[in-house]
């Protein structure tokens, strides 16, 4: 049975940590480098030690046992536990000490000589050392270091000049004893939050401690120098001011635009409830559409719904008001093949040329597409051929499943850019409130970075407080907003008024239709009605009050004869759609299912 292995991650503190420089007459820098590491578990440390171009003419590393004596490790190649491996570039040398440590405390000792650090100049010594402080696991954490350099020579106070980059020195003292100099600082480390964070010191210093020093110009440096120091120093304070200045102003935008984004949806929540105090639009009157909108829209605009099979019935009908199509009635040859319990199919003749196709709306050319692809020119066509053509032939279904979804598109189409009430007035606040949200969260990810990366974790606190409360309120205005929407969604005033009109075509056989509007309008009428699914009454109405022979006199109309066969609309138009589409388009008809159901 195979085990997958994960490794663990390094977990330390580190204790203590002392650079010990010393600079002898020649000089050479010896540095003795200390770790006092608490370790919850460390099985290798990785260590790298600035050259600038010099190379490490002898090093060794070792460990401080309990007895203070030194136990040295072997340098190897493949890194075995109890040694390390040394790597040198020009720039830096990479020390990897392999010794596995868990839950104890470990010390280390590194020792290096550097060939050659100092230059000699006519008015003095200047030299430049840097190092990488070891930074704990645990970034966040201060970091404290002593730094000590030792002179082969005395040295007064006043003739020493330093110049310290990525550290801040807490205090310093200078020992003269025994003919040896030793400054030392005791500094805190700004930004120990990257394993590359150089900490740099620059010293000019009476020459005459390094007497023999082969590294000479011959020329006074010390002035060059010191402006050039002091420059060095003005540029850091520089991009110190700038990272204050960019942490603060990105701390000011992580607030300011939280805070209007919660304004906005206090705004928003506040409009929306003006809005619904708004008094309702009046019903529509008897005899009128509604509104003055394509009869195939009405199911995507205000219901949402894709379109099916009532849309194109509805489009089958309007093109015969127009006077392009005839439709029929007539009885099935074979009824076991059909689920419409009638017996009847559908028969189609084209009454105009194609030519004048043009003039009409995309999707009802389409519709005429579908019914005239397997048509001879001239003939009738039955409903029922074409299902069997459908039912035999794969090539003829594709050709009609490609013109249904162009009839669906160019519906789709025309529903998104249709200038109505509804696409007016949509409420995308519950949307702009989840943003916000995520926007919220985001800055507090982002800040709560930059506040620990620049060490200003005491402002964390407030500043996490902050953003925290406003998250909470702009989460309660989404609950709200979400509230709201529902409302809005169910008392919606253009699908209140379509619903009475719905309401008033289920009682039409109630009122005398000829006192409200004239029989074409009528016609209109019924044809919304038959993409409404709401032809239950209105065709007996239709025909009981009006005279379908006038229909025919006073419009272009071919569906009177249509019309006067009793139940042709509900009972046999729309049936017979809906299976032929459902033949078509199968999951289709599902996903129409499913929205009519949301």
């Amino acid at each position: 049975m195979h085990q997958t292995v994960i490794a663990q991650e390094n977990a330390y503190e580190v204790k203590e940590q002392s650079i010990e420089a010393t600079i002898d007459a020649k000089g050479r820098i010896q540095v003795r480098l200390y770790y006092q590491i608490q370790a919850e578990y460390l099985n290798q440390l990785e260590l790298s030690i600035p050259t600038e171009n010099q190379n490490l003419s002898s090093y060794r590393m070792g460990m401080i046992e309990k007895d203070q004596s030194i136990n040295y490790l072997a340098e190897t190649s493949s890194g075995v536990a109890g040694s390390y491996q040394m790597t040198q570039t020009p720039q830096e040398a990479r020390l990897i000490i392999s010794y596995p440590v868990v839950n104890d405390t470990v010390e280390y000792i590194i020792e290096y000589d550097l060939e050659q650090s100092v230059t000699n100049y006519q008015d003095g010594a200047y030299f430049e050392g840097s190092w990488i402080p070891l930074v704990d696991t645990a970034k966040e954490r201060k970091s404290q270091l002593k730094l000590m350099m030792s002179f082969a020579g005395l040295i007064e106070e006043e003739a020493l000049s330093y110049w310290l980059q990525g550290g801040k020195v807490e205090n310093s003292e200078m020992l003269n004893q025994e003919g040896q100099t030793t400054f030392t600082l005791n500094l805190f480390i700004n930004h120990p939050t990257e394993n590359n964070d150089l900490l740099s010191l620059h010293m000019f210093f009476p020459k005459s401690v390094t007497p023999n020093n082969t590294n000479i110009i011959d020329i006074k440096g010390k002035q060059s120098i010191e402006i050039r120091e002091a420059q060095i120093q003005k540029d850091i304070a520089d991009q110190v001011k700038q990272k204050e200045y960019q942490l603060l102003l990105r701390t000011f935008l992580a607030i300011l635009i939280p805070l209007i984004a919660t304004l906005f949806l206090y705004r928003s929540y506040q409009l929306n409830k003006k809005n619904d105090t708004i008094p309702m639009v009046e019903k529509t009157r008897l005899g009128m559409i509604p509104e003055p909108m394509d009869v195939c829209l009405i199911n995507a605009v205000v219901y949402d719904q894709a379109p099916g099979s009532n849309e194109l019935a509805a489009s089958l009908l309007e093109l015969g008001r127009k006077g392009y199509l005839k439709i029929l009635p007539v009885r099935m040859k074979n009824r076991s093949h059909s689920r419409i319990r009638s017996g009847y199919t559908l028969a189609f003749q084209l009454l105009e040329d194609r030519s004048r196709y043009t003039h009409l709306p995309s999707h009802e050319r389409y519709a005429l597409e579908l019914i005239s692809l397997s048509m001879k020119e001239g003939a009738v066509i039955t409903l029922e051929e074409i299902i069997v053509k459908i039912r035999q032939q794969k090539q003829i279904k594709k050709k009609y499943q490609d013109l249904w979804k162009k009839y669906t598109d160019a519906i789709e189409v025309k529903s998104v850019s249709a200038d109505h009430l509804k696409n007016k007035h949509k409420n995308f606040s519950p949307l702009l409130a989840i943003a916000s949200n995520v926007l919220t969260v985001l800055f507090a990810i982002g800040i709560s970075y930059d506040m620990f990366n620049q060490q200003r974790s005491q402002w964390l606190v407030w500043i996490l407080l902050a953003l925290a409360s406003m998250l909470i309120i702009q989460l309660v205005f989404l609950f709200l907003l979400s509230k709201q929407k529902k409302h809005q969604k169910s008392n919606n005033q253009q699908r209140l008024v379509w619903n009475l009109f719905k309401q008033d075509l289920r009682n039409i056989n109630q009122i005398d239709l000829r006192r409200f509007s004239t029989i074409d309008q009528w016609e209109k009428i019924v044809i919304y009605a038959v993409c409404l699914d709401e032809t239950t009454t209105i065709q007996q109405a239709f025909t009981h009050h009006f005279d379908m022979a006038d229909l025919e006199k006073v419009s272009r109309s071919q569906n009177a004869d249509f019309y006067r066969v009793r139940g042709s609309v509900a009972n046999i138009l729309q049936p017979a759609i809906k299976e032929w589409i459902e033949l078509i388009d199968p999951k289709g008809n599902w996903l129409r299912r499913f929205s009519e159901g949301d």
